[in-house]
């Protein structure tokens, strides 16, 4: 049967069988049938579809080939019989599969029932509990609402006790003996304290406000003046010399900074360390002028008290520096201890600059002494103004560090006047004595001593002057004032010696050089500018008069300063060969003088050239002056020649041609230029 039934399925896998059976199919409908169930069977069989299109039938075919080891008839036949015995079989083994399974479902039923009688009867209870219950729950959350609360008010007397009261431990480092860091943190606590306590009074927990007042105010006073007494003992021992200890001077920074809350005490501080810091000053100032430093470097200041300028230097230098480490270490104890920022000028700065003042109007009356000493007796003028130069140049730098109203620098000034003073005196006697001397101008016509002098000492004045730090107009007003008493009293004397003296012309040359003589020295420097323009203009007056002598000195010499004063003064429209001095013979005996003297027949050159030399110009001390002259003289000469050549060559002037030489005058150019030097006359002449 199994053969059979794999037949039938490769029969309906294999297209060569179907063709088969079409072909069985159609011999079977032409032939004879032999009876009617099977050719029906049969034609049903063959009008099935195929078997490839019943994967299932297929399927179960397979399995009822298994069923037989072989395809037998009777086999065929039972098979109906052998499924439903198989299907009972199937059906019993699985009742018998599920009665084990059934047996658990009514356990697991049995334990279900029993879980859900628990759970009702835990329900139940829980009900009744949650019933009991109620009120306890209300009453812990109220109890919750009061730990809330209670918590909330801890906290809040917590931070009120940090903020406004002082722990046990900060109340031991207030009542300590030892004033530390620690004891200023809590003083500073102790202060905000007391400030901010006064918010409570305008609340309404006043009461606690007054007890917290009245709590700080008491620890306050008693720390206050504990920290006034620790810097009241510490001012004494300051050594501004002494490498001190970093933390300690820190520490005594901000103890007299937490002072400032205490103006008074303040106050009485700063009174304190001036008066511990005048008294060191003053003994290390005497002992700088008499023992010097350790081991006698540097030397005693005194050893050079007999060079005033030396000795004064070196006081006012070393005050100075003084100054400069004092200012630091008061700076450092009052003013802010904020180092990260610059210094700003506060109440911190000016009690400083209050404790330095103090400090230093100490060396107003030994300075002031020992300078006084130094002018007796009293040394040069010229010394005597760079004292006087010095003082100021101090007396304004001190004044940038203590201050405009301050003792020391206004000291400085009162020595500076009284430097002055003493210059001024000791010039004019110096000039008083040259004028009881009655002095003679020299043969030479150079200026005199007194003026030589003089000036030498002027010229290191004004270099002097020139290296001072002093402003331009300042050094102005300065160099006006000196030379306005060394100058004119100066020239005064040089005016009554020329006039007794000298006549005109040396007058006139000695005035020049004495001028040029003072102005020499003042070009140099920019401040005195306009006193030497002054004096030039002065001097170049001078050698115009010097000029105005000497043309005519020269005209005489060539017999031209009669014709020269006759034409100047002749009236015009008259013919000047008509006027006395001015005819025609007159002028012809003039000219052929001036050529004969001017020059030798057959010679190229000057005759005589020292005869248009101006009188005594040798003795003029400036160059420039000199050649000045000389250009200006024969410039006058040629300026009359050429006049001269001018009006004879006008008809109007009615020159006739019977004089000898009248007629035919030499060209004023060529006259020029043999008179400047630069022209060779003729053979013929």
């Amino acid at each position: 049967m199994s053969a059979d039934v794999s037949s039938l399925g490769r029969l309906g896998d294999d297209g060569e069988s179907s063709r088969r059976f079409s072909v069985g199919r159609q011999r079977l409908s032409t032939g004879s049938s032999r009876s009617s169930w099977a050719v029906q069977k049969l034609r049903g069989i063959v009008d099935a579809p195929p078997l490839t299109t019943y994967p299932a039938l297929l399927e179960g075919l397979q399995e009822l080939s298994e069923f037989y080891e072989e395809n037998t008839r009777e086999n065929r036949r039972q098979l109906r019989c052998e499924m439903e015995s198989r299907t009972l079989k199937s059906c019993e083994q699985v009742l018998t599969s599920f009665a084990g399974v059934q047996a658990i479902l009514s356990s697991v039923q049995g334990d279900v029932k029993r879980m859900r009688e628990n759970v009702n009867h835990i329900s139940n209870r829980l009900s009744t509990a949650r019933l009991g219950a109620s009120e306890v729950v209300e009453q812990t959350g109220d109890l919750r609402k009061k730990l809330s609360n209670a918590e909330k008010r801890a906290q809040v007397a917590t931070l009120f006790f940090k903020r406004f009261l002082l722990s046990r431990s900060e109340e031991a480092i207030l009542e300590s003996a030892e004033i530390s860091e620690e004891f200023l943190e809590t003083l500073n606590k102790l202060e905000r304290i007391h400030v901010e306590s006064k918010s409570l009074l305008r609340c309404r927990n006043q009461r606690a406000g007054l007890e917290v007042v009245e709590m700080a105010a008491a620890k306050r006073e008693d720390a206050y003046e504990r920290v006034y007494r620790f810097v009241q003992s510490r001012c004494g021992a300051l050594d501004v010399e002494s490498a001190e200890d970093e933390a300690e001077s820190k520490l005594l920074r901000e103890t007299i900074h937490t002072l400032k809350a205490r103006p008074i005490l303040l106050g009485y501080c700063a009174d304190e360390v001036g008066a511990a810091r005048r008294a060191i000053l003053v003994e290390r100032f005497v002992a700088a002028l008499t023992r010097g430093g350790p081991g006698g470097v540097p030397r005693p200041i005194e050893m050079h008290a007999h060079d005033a300028m030396r000795y004064t230097n070196d006081m006012l230098a070393w005050i100075h520096q003084a100054l400069a480490s004092e200012r630091e270490l008061i700076l450092k104890l009052f003013s802010n201890v904020n180092e990260s920022e610059a210094p700003v000028r506060e109440d911190g700065e000016e009690t400083a600059l209050k404790v330095l003042n103090t400090i230093f109007d100490a060396l107003c009356r030994p300075f002031r002494v020992r300078f006084e000493q130094g002018l007796d007796p009293q040394p040069p003028v010229v010394t005597l103004y760079k004292l006087a130069s010095l003082l100021e140049f101090y007396a304004h730098t001190m004044m940038k560090l203590l201050g405009d109203d301050s003792g020391l620098p206004n000291t400085l000034l009162e020595c500076n006047s009284l430097a002055m003073y003493a210059f001024f005196s000791s010039w004019r006697s110096r000039l008083e004595s040259f004028q009881s001397a009655k002095p003679v101008p020299s043969e030479d016509l150079s200026p005199p001593i007194a003026v030589r002098q003089s000036m030498s000492r002027v010229k290191e004045i004004s270099l002097t002057l020139d290296g001072s730090l002093s402003p331009a107009e300042a050094r102005q007003e300065q160099i006006v004032a000196i030379l306005e008493v060394i100058l004119n009293p100066l020239i005064t004397l040089c005016a009554r010696m020329a006039t007794k003296h000298l006549d005109s012309v040396e007058r006139e040359i000695f005035m020049a050089n004495c001028i040029d003589t003072m102005r020499v020295p003042l070009v140099s420097f920019s401040f005195a500018a306009s006193r030497a323009e002054s004096l030039m203009a002065d001097a170049d007056a001078h050698i115009d008069r010097y000029i105005e002598l000497s043309t005519a000195s020269v005209l005489k010499s060539f017999g031209l300063y009669e014709i020269s004063e006759a034409m100047k003064f002749a009236q015009p429209g008259i013919a000047l060969s008509r006027v006395p001095g001015l005819d025609s013979q007159t002028l012809a005996v003039s000219l052929n003088n001036f050529y004969g003297v001017l020059f030798e027949r057959g010679q190229k050159s000057l005759a005589n050239p020292e005869r248009l030399r101006p009188p005594k110009i040798e003795r003029i001390s400036n160059s420039r002056m000199r050649l000045r002259i000389n250009r200006a003289v024969l410039q006058a000469l040629t300026d009359l020649y050429a006049k001269i050549y001018k009006a004879m060559q006008d008809p109007e002037n009615e020159y006739k041609v019977d004089q000898a030489g009248v007629l035919n005058p030499w060209d004023p150019q060529k006259v020029s230029l043999v008179l400047s030097g630069h022209f060779d006359l003729p053979n013929d002449v």
